[in-house]
């Protein structure tokens, strides 16, 4: 694997023009840390605010951070939830985690083992009658919806069942996701934030993790102008769902090559379904953006090896970055005691840092 000699950290300082939102002009709006909701499309939908702890010069970044399958916005990051909001608090950007819809699912063999509440379905005689009904939490990628997309189904005929969200009616094989306008609730509630909160326009940013950071690809790709950069965390597109739109913003994504969920190399996932590649969905995006071919890079000022590919000098100034972490699984990025490489790496990247650097033909 490619390494580089030196760590250069190169921050590049930002050139776009400020652009305050409504809420900036207001000053009889008055928002503290909390839990809020808005109603869309007859659904009343809840996130978490948490305001940054520090003061900058303009109004400060925003950044929506999408929760995972079966997950909450209360629990989202690593080594802790709390870890998490307190850096992107410190790093001024304005948090918001947005939850999905939920609902209740009453378990079988099948779908327990599936969902992971049993190692095996010989265990089901064991789990008591009051862990058999669960509360299911999902996104809707605008494919995890779907039985097949443009390369045929996204699962094997004999992948795992997944509770069938009933505002899907009866869900063919493969539908494991919501099938609410979720696109049209984030598309909602950054036009509610505006007029709530003061941040700036042109400094939107989103990341998830799992279904999460599917739902980040989908985001970036169907509202490309509402973002300044995306980011995956073990998540990838279901397969055929790359994002080819010309206009994506600045993206990053990071993957485990032990991830047996959603795997990195495009093998069927333990469960029997079919994701993308991630060095495929990369460059599908890097292609749309006109980038120049991909390099493999080192990694300055993190202490974690990963085998990551860069594009630059793409549209628009854009960039594609794709990083595999040779020991990573499922998990969020972080190692302990004290820690959260994968969100440092993501916001380096977002500020146009160099801390992704071509480790030219010295190895070591």
């Amino acid at each position: 694997m490619l390494r580089i000699a030196a760590l250069f950290l190169v921050i590049f300082a930002q050139t776009a023009i400020a652009e305050p939102s409504a809420g900036c002009a207001s000053q009889a709006l008055s928002h503290s840390s909390g839990e809020y909701q808005i109603v869309h499309k007859g659904l009343e939908r809840r996130y978490l605010l948490d305001l940054p702890a520090i003061e900058r010069d303009g109004p400060p970044a925003l950044l929506l951070a999408l929760h995972g399958y079966t997950g909450s916005p209360e629990f989202i990051g690593a080594p802790t939830t709390e870890e998490f909001v307190s850096k992107a608090s410190q790093a001024g950007y304005v948090l918001v985690r947005p939850a999905s819809t939920v609902f209740t699912a009453q378990l079988n063999p099948s779908t327990a083992k599936t969902i992971g509440f049993i190692a095996d379905e010989s265990e089901w005689p064991e789990l008591p009658e009051s862990e058999r009904r669960v509360e299911v939490a999902s996104w809707n990628d605008l494919a995890g919806s779907k039985q097949e997309g443009p390369a045929g189904p996204i699962c094997l005929p004999n992948a795992d069942t997944y509770p069938c969200p009933p505002e899907c009616g009866d869900c063919e094989a493969c539908v494991w996701a919501s099938c609410h306008d979720d696109v049209g609730f984030i598309q909602a509630l950054v036009g509610h934030l505006d007029e709530q909160l003061c941040f700036d326009r042109s400094q939107r940013f989103v990341l998830g993790h799992s279904n999460g950071g599917m739902m980040a690809h989908a985001l970036t790709c169907e509202l490309p102008a509402l973002f300044a950069g995306g980011a995956s965390i073990k998540g990838q597109p279901e397969i055929g769902y790359a994002c080819s739109n010309p206009a994506s913003p600045p993206f990053i994504q990071i993957t485990g090559a032990q991830d047996t969920t959603v795997p990195q190399d495009g093998g069927p996932a333990s469960d029997g379904f079919l994701y993308e590649t991630s060095h495929h969905s990369a460059e599908v995006r890097a292609q749309a953006l006109e980038c120049d071919t991909g390099a493999q890079i080192g990694l300055a000022k993190l202490d974690r090896p990963l085998d990551c590919t860069l594009w630059e000098e793409c549209e628009a100034g854009r960039r594609v970055a794709d990083c595999v972490d040779p020991q990573g699984g499922h998990e969020w990025p972080s190692h302990e005691p004290q820690g959260n490489w994968g969100i440092d790496l993501i916001f380096e990247f977002w500020k146009g840092s160099e801390i992704l650097q071509t480790a030219g033909d010295e190895e070591f």
